[in-house]
């Protein structure tokens, strides 16, 4: 039974790392076919690690992805709900539940039904509260739909959908798709427009059952890779500003930020003098601001990728992401060029070995269960690369409303998108352990950092953090200056407005 192991633990790593290539060659070279009808469709392998999660902390609404959209215009409530309905009609994981029997946990995909979207009229000031108790009621995995719609009315002319969609159903790339093909049929039964879209060739099923048959997803040259570069990976301790509990309760909240056009496209200028991409110069970053906070120089950060190597998935919605986890170590004499070079050999390496799964390699470490913090890795850093939604209904405005959803499913969290003005972006905290200052002044030391090593590449580490510290006491005292002028015009305003008072 274990000859097989056996032998391929025999070969040279040459071999070996033949093997795995010739291996993924064929894996992607496997067309997913539409499965049988009587076959009990398993879970992806993603999903099974969402399921799980959601056994050992049942109600939550962690994993909840809300998208929420301002409609201005003459809506038609009766074309967007057809739309919707037609969405579910297409995408049959817009219709699926997941089940447990005999052999584990399964998807079980149930026949279209006509989506009713409610319609609530609500006050411009209640309007944030209502979506954010929205977003938070929990979903029952064993009931489908996954998802749900509802639609606000704050004005005639004025209307917010909120769509929010179990992440075991969907993804950053589903909601592209999503919107995608929700403009299109919102265009046909509004107006009357063509609806030329051919049925989808596979679904989300099929890939599950396709993934299944594969065959291991780790060879020996991937288990060597991340047990190599796992192992006894340490433990990020940034400072805190309130004990860390126990038991992780994921709540948390969120900052929306920006980085300006001009520093991004000097960054995309520096990386590409680097041969490198713009995430490999971000997060080189990102692990110096690491180090400047936590004064470690092994540091691991998570970071995502799409899972979609097969063409036939770019149409779909469903959950295909898997996590990386990316160990860097920093030295202090080192410069941000030397740095990045490293971070661009390590994450080169990594997205060659990214098809095992993230379980997998918990699991191949044997790392012990800590209620109080995520495995192998606290903090995340995302550079979206998927399709931006198209934000367009026919005959009316389409303005995407951020929420902050009050969940934290990291300590730290960075996802970044690029848009016409620069790059925007959330960070999402562990409200347990950090407050808002101390993340808006991470955020602000980030900047910084980014700004100088544009200007100077060839800067060292240990240099960086003192030039910026160095600005951040400037920035500080300027703040402070203005702070005491306007208080000192605030008080001689104060005064003339008494001097000219009558007597009584």
């Amino acid at each position: 039974m274990d000859a097989l192991p056996q032998r391929l633990a025999q070969l040279s790593p040459e071999k070996r790392a033949l093997l795995e290539q010739l291996r993924l060659q064929r894996q992607a070279a496997a067309a997913i076919v539409p499965r049988d009808p009587a076959v009990v469709v398993p879970l992806s392998l993603a999903q099974r690690r969402l399921w799980l999660v959601e056994q050992m902390r049942p109600g939550q609404a962690t994993y909840i992805m809300p998208c929420v959209l301002m409609i201005k215009g003459l809506l038609d409530r009766n074309a967007l709900a057809a739309s919707l309905s037609w969405l579910l009609q297409r995408h049959e994981v817009l219709r699926t539940s997941i089940q447990h029997g005999s052999q584990g946990a399964y998807q079980q995909i149930h026949a279209p039904w006509q989506v009713e979207l409610g319609l609530v009229e609500v006050d411009q000031t209640q309007l944030e509260s209502q979506l954010r108790q929205y977003a938070q009621q929990a979903f029952d995995l064993k009931h489908a739909p996954l998802w749900r719609a509802q639609l606000w009315r704050c004005a005639p002319e004025q209307h917010v959908l909120g769509l929010m969609l179990h992440h075991i159903i969907a993804d950053g790339w589903s909601l592209g798709v999503l919107m995608h093909d929700l403009a299109l049929a919102y265009a046909h039964f509004a107006t009357g427009a063509a609806l030329n879209r051919v049925p989808l060739p596979i679904q989300y099923g099929d890939y599950a059952c396709w993934q299944a048959q594969q065959p291991a997803m780790m060879l020996p040259n991937s288990r060597d890779f991340w047990l190599k570069l796992l192992h006894d990976a340490p433990t990020l301790a940034l400072p805190t500003d309130y004990p860390r509990p126990a038991v992780q309760s994921f709540q948390g909240a969120q900052i929306a930020w920006r980085l300006p056009s001009e520093l991004v496209e000097q960054l995309k200028q520096l990386s590409q003098r680097q041969s490198a991409t713009l995430f490999m110069s971000l997060l080189t970053a990102f692990y110096w601001l690491l180090h400047w906070l936590s004064e470690q120089t092994d540091l691991v950060v998570g970071t995502d990728v799409a899972g979609r190597q097969q063409p036939e998935t770019h149409q779909l919605i469903g959950f295909f992401i898997n996590q990386l986890m990316l160990r860097q170590k920093v030295q202090p004499y080192q410069s941000f060029q030397a740095s990045l070079q490293q971070t661009r050999q390590l994450t080169l390496a990594a997205f060659e070995h990214q098809h095992v799964p993230f379980d997998q390699i918990v699991e191949l470490l044997n790392v012990a269960h800590d209620p109080s913090r995520t495995p192998l890795f606290q903090v995340k850093f995302v550079l979206q690369n998927t399709p931006l939604p198209t934000l367009q209904l026919a005959g009316v405005e389409l303005e995407r409303m951020d929420l902050d959803p009050h969940t934290a499913k990291f300590d730290l969290l960075i996802n970044l998108w690029e848009e016409h003005t620069g790059l925007a972006g959330t960070l999402d905290y562990n409200t347990d352990i950090f407050a808002a200052q101390r993340m808006q002044q991470l955020l602000e030391r980030y900047q910084l950092l980014l700004k100088l090593i544009v200007l100077e590449p060839t800067i060292t580490l240990e240099a960086a953090v003192e030039r910026c510290q160095s600005q951040e006491r400037e920035l500080q005292q300027q703040r402070l200056e203005q702070r005491k002028a306007a208080n000192r015009s605030k008080l001689i305003l104060n005064r003339r407005r008494s001097s000219t008072e009558p007597t009584q």
